[in-house]
């Protein structure tokens, strides 16, 4: 995750991560889920 963060930050890429994982999620800068088929925004910090 270290990495993949690195990249967007310091390369001002954005890199996609599609996971169930709250583990992951909480890397995140940002968070998106599904709702009842509805996308979602969400605080990841």
């Amino acid at each position: 995750m270290g990495i993949f963060r690195d990249i967007a930050h310091e390369q001002g890429k954005c890199v996609i991560i599609v996971t169930h994982s709250d583990k992951v999620a909480a890397h995140c800068d940002f968070v998106h889920y599904l709702e009842k088929g509805r996308l979602k925004s969400a605080d990841s910090h």
